[in-house]
């Protein structure tokens, strides 16, 4: 009899299950809160903390959700990317927990411009 190692889950990546929806009768991917905040390894409630005090700005694109719990955040994967690409440069990506006050950084305005620049350039009008 042969034994067989035992599998470790396999790795849950941020932009598996993109949700997908149509605007301007073009099909669009997006990603929701929990996207983000895997991507960023922060929880969800984080992430909505840092939209109500302006570390990030809101979503580009909401919708109704099923629930009485409210709309649904949505993020193009540009946004995801480059809020990662600005996290690790700040140097903020992976210290949750280790004194790296995110106010100290330049993340919320590089963040900001980032959603400004590619609301310009993506050609996509918020639902």
């Amino acid at each position: 009899m042969r034994l067989v190692e035992p599998t470790s889950k396999p790795e849950v990546l941020w932009d598996s299950k993109p949700r997908v929806y149509r605007v301007g009768g073009v099909l669009h991917e997006f990603y929701s809160i929990g996207h983000l905040s895997m991507a960023l390894n922060r929880q969800p409630v984080t992430i909505r903390k840092w939209e109500r005090t302006g570390i990030i700005p809101a979503p580009t694109f909401v919708v109704r959700g099923k629930t009485e719990r409210g709309n649904r955040r949505l993020y193009t994967r540009a946004q995801i990317e480059g809020m990662i690409r600005i996290a690790e440069e700040e140097g903020i990506l992976h210290h949750e927990g280790e004194g790296i006050q995110i106010s100290a950084t330049k993340f919320s305005e590089r963040v900001a411009q980032l959603f400004e620049d590619l609301s310009a350039s993506e050609g996509v009008d918020a639902a």
